[in-house]
């Protein structure tokens, strides 16, 4: 429950970021500041795979805990977004 509720507040302060990114000129180099939020989004993927890989997961349990795939996905869109800031 603990970590639920880490990740919750941490989702709400990206979206946050990325709100202010697209809709406001509040945030100075924002093209870097994209750049780390999709680090942080693909850092979430690496680990979530390397726990799965730690605890010698079945590869269909890859597929049932996918996070990892949703978090590639938005960093590469916050990756490629940031290109039109």
């Amino acid at each position: 429950m603990c970590a639920f509720q880490l990740v919750s507040v941490d989702l709400l302060a990206l979206s946050l970021v990325l709100y202010l990114l697209a809709f406001t000129n509040q945030l100075s180099p924002a093209r870097g500041i994209a750049w780390g939020v999709a680090v942080i989004y693909l850092l979430w993927a690496v680990s979530w795979l390397v726990q799965l890989l730690a605890l010698k997961r079945k590869a269909a349990d890859y597929l049932l805990l996918g996070h990892w795939s949703f978090w590639l996905l938005c960093s590469g869109l916050v990756f490629w977004g940031s290109w039109s800031l």
